[in-house]
């Protein structure tokens, strides 16, 4: 699940971390280089970006200012990392959801090279997995303990004595034979419904 509701929370918080690493460094960053960081053809983006783009094109030197901004990006990622894992985290929730539209912002991320906190994505990828296995259990351990127990009880009590034994003269594999034959059979009968309803 994303830490922002939509890109443009997205896109807030990630120019609010290039932009305090700017401060950080003392590098100046003029109203037209932070707001060309809104800028966006198709998606969400300030109003008067069409203006700014025009004064950027006729004063800005847009190579100096993509390096600008990726060396930013880098130090700023590098920092909010060595902070705590769970920053670094909110920079890759943001830059998957930019990454479904197109934003120039992202030109620049690219080219800073991010990578995504591992230990941290191997641990949201074992949650879900915990998470997957425990909703399966709790959908089908109650129909492999149903049936067992119905087959373990027919085939201890009732069924015949030469598949499991017979309990009234205490043969001693009649416990457990009953109790593997059943489980057998709630196994087999548990991984046929979960096959068919997927």
């Amino acid at each position: 699940m994303t830490a922002f509701q939509s890109a443009r929370d997205a896109k807030e918080f990630l120019i609010a971390r290039i932009v305090e690493e700017a401060k950080r460094e003392n590098i100046p960053l003029s109203e037209v280089e932070r707001k060309m960081l809104y800028f966006s053809e198709t998606h969400w983006t300030l109003p008067d970006i069409a203006s700014v783009s025009e004064k950027f094109d006729h004063e800005y030197n847009q190579d100096e200012y993509e390096e600008k901004i990726t060396r930013l990006i880098k130090e700023a990622a590098i920092h909010d990392h060595q902070q705590s894992a769970e920053q670094y985290d909110l920079w890759w929730d943001a830059i998957r959801l930019l990454k479904k539209e197109d934003h120039y912002i992202l030109v620049m991320i690219d080219r800073a090279g991010l990578r995504p906190h591992r230990r941290s994505q191997g641990s949201k990828e074992q949650s879900e997995s915990v998470r997957s296995i425990a909703s399966l259990m709790g959908r089908y351990l109650p129909l492999f303990l149903a049936v067992f127990l119905l087959c373990f009880l027919w085939l201890h009590f009732i069924g015949p004595s030469r598949l499991v034994g017979n309990w009234k003269t205490h043969e001693p594999w009649s416990f457990l034979s009953s109790a593997i034959v059943s489980a057998l059979i709630a196994l087999t009968l548990t991984a046929f419904v979960l096959r068919r309803v997927g």
